[in-house]
């Protein structure tokens, strides 16, 4: 009997570290933020390994670079507030609904 109770305890534990194994995101609204930076790093892997065989002068390469770096981050700041603008101002329309 004691037997059957550890394998009940094993088989418990698995199915737990099965469970586990799932991947996921919790719902938010910057998950589309994420997904941006996500691609934007995979560029800029991309962007590293190719500028030197298309620019020689290393000036041009940290030029390309800097602008590459400074668009991205633009793209992500205005991204970012226009998704908590958005969200403040359902907050806000909310709140007066209450009221």
């Amino acid at each position: 009997m004691k037997n059957n109770s550890h394998q009940d305890t094993i088989k418990g534990k698995a199915s737990l570290a099965r469970k586990r194994r799932h991947l996921t995101v919790s719902a938010s609204p910057f998950n589309g933020v994420k997904l941006d930076l996500a691609i934007i790093i995979v560029l800029a892997v991309i962007l590293l390994v190719v500028l030197p065989r298309l620019v020689d002068n290393y000036a041009t390469q940290i030029i390309y670079l800097g602008g590459f770096g400074i668009l991205s981050m633009i793209w992500l700041i205005v991204r970012s507030r226009r998704i908590l603008h958005s969200f403040q101002s359902s907050n806000q329309g909310e709140d007066d609904q209450e009221t």
